[in-house]
């Protein structure tokens, strides 16, 4: 399914189905190939925005 695909890809499938709840109904059309693709779980702007490892301050002081 579609949640299990956006799970592999390393997303929280919440904030994945959130994204699309709130984004697809926004697109004047979805008939086009290019719009539905951008919301795929592989695009890399989904990746950025579901991402299951959001970083911390914490994250980040511990790497320096």
């Amino acid at each position: 399914s579609l949640l299990e695909t956006a799970k592999r890809h390393g997303l929280d499938a919440e904030k994945y189905m959130t994204y699309l709840l709130e984004h697809l109904p926004n697109e004047e059309t979805l008939a086009k190939k290019e719009v539905l693709e951008a919301y795929l779980p592989w695009d890399k702007n989904i990746k950025r925005a579901c991402n299951t490892l959001r970083k911390s301050k914490s994250d980040v002081v511990d790497l320096i």
